[in-house]
């Protein structure tokens, strides 16, 4: 971290070396306006536990590319239905609410997730200003977090690629929105006028111009 310390007392040029102290080899340098820097050396790394959770997609089969099953005879494809890892899905549910106990999140699933749609920007409003179950910090959710409860463990003839406990899904080709824009350019920050949206019917994602009107499911931490 940078300090800056003004030193109106010193000369123009005042350097001092200071080195071997509790903290291994410190620099200090010195100018006749400020003290820029502190740059330490010989600091070894502090180790960092992160508890991360991988959620199976739910996929048991492996399938080529033309769509066709693979079987136990044919040549493995090393895919999500070969490999089955990950923590398996559980869900809770409380009224309207439905919790991921993996994650710990809370998802909308009252009447409203099957039947208000609108624009990006509308899903954005209608997320922020939700009050269900007491709860008032409700948000769009991101394409990442509205993937983690597509189940990919049906087939095209399933009616709806996510978990039972959540009740109130519609039912047909239409898509939920995420937060999550699309990159104009992968060379550069520049987000476009698309966002991913994600399709519970078949369980894909793809993205579509903001003006669109696709349905809301949102989130809370």
């Amino acid at each position: 971290m940078k300090k800056s310390v003004n030193l109106t007392f010193a000369p123009i040029f005042l350097f001092f070396l200071i080195s071997q102290n509790l903290f291994g080899d410190i620099l200090f340098y010195y100018t006749s306006a400020t003290l820029p820097a502190i740059i330490a050396k010989k600091v070894p790394p502090i180790p960092v536990e992160i508890d991360i959770v991988i959620k199976k997609t739910g996929q048991t089969n492996s399938y080529n590319t033309k769509g066709e099953k693979i079987y136990d005879d044919d040549e493995p494809i090393y895919d999500d239905g070969y490999y089955e890892t990950g923590e398996t899905h559980r869900y809770t549910r409380a009224s309207d609410i439905v919790t991921d106990e993996l994650t710990q999140r809370m998802w909308q699933d009252d009447a409203d997730a099957r039947k208000i749609y609108g624009t990006f920007a509308e899903g954005l409003s209608y997320c922020s200003s939700l009050e269900l179950g007491g709860y008032s910090d409700w948000r769009m959710p991101a394409i990442s977090e509205l993937e983690e409860i597509v189940d990919y463990s049906g087939n095209n003839d399933d009616a709806v690629a996510i978990d039972a406990t959540f009740q109130n899904v519609y039912l047909s080709d239409v898509a939920y929105w995420t937060s999550s824009s699309t990159k104009e350019h992968e060379d550069n920050n520049e987000y476009s006028s698309n966002a991913w949206i994600v399709k519970f019917l078949e369980g894909y994602s793809t993205f579509s111009t903001k003006r669109a009107k696709y349905y809301f499911r949102c989130v809370r931490d």
